[in-house]
């Protein structure tokens, strides 16, 4: 059996293969090899209407999918960027739709009593997201500084972008 946080695109098919396939099939098909991933996002994520759709989309998502603290998110404060915490409850959340294991280990009471030291390394939450995401299909790179510093305004339209593109996968 694999190791809680070792991403493979199997994972990903067991709970959405024709999403996973399409997905992985447009990245390949945008890029000069299966390795590149498209730099620009032809999206406007500088655009204030389309974030504040993105997030209002976002919100709605987890609010009707009993995310646990779907009641304390507005688009307006989540305009300016969540708190490190909130983002890392959000992500965690939506990843684990595909990935029941998404972030089991990573810190914690728990981190070193259920997997060996010889098999398992714990994971920055950080290099977790990204790799989802690269696993998923996202064509474009996501900013592991960026996911760190979540609410800095240069960071976090990139981030609801890719969100955007998450729910859109879910």
């Amino acid at each position: 059996s694999a190791a809680p946080h070792a991403y493979s695109a199997s994972a990903a098919n067991a709970t959405n293969s024709s999403a996973a396939t399409t997905a992985g099939a447009a990245a390949a098909a945008n890029s000069s090899s299966n390795h590149a991933t498209v730099s620009t996002d032809p999206r406007n994520t500088k655009d204030k209407s389309y974030l504040q759709n993105a997030i209002r989309k976002m919100v709605s998502y987890l609010q009707s999918h009993g995310y646990e603290y779907a009641d304390s998110l507005s688009v307006k404060n989540l305009m300016n960027g969540p708190s490190g915490r909130d983002f890392n409850n959000i992500m965690t959340f939506l990843l684990r739709r595909v990935d029941p294991t998404f972030n089991t280990s990573g810190g914690g009471n728990n981190a070193n009593h259920n997997t060996r030291t010889d098999e398992a390394q714990v994971i920055k939450f950080e290099d977790e997201v990204a790799m989802a995401f690269k696993t998923l299909g996202y064509p474009f790179p996501i900013s592991k500084t960026g996911i760190v510093a979540v609410g800095a305004p240069h960071t976090w339209p990139a981030l609801i972008a890719a969100v955007d593109w998450l729910i859109d996968f879910l």
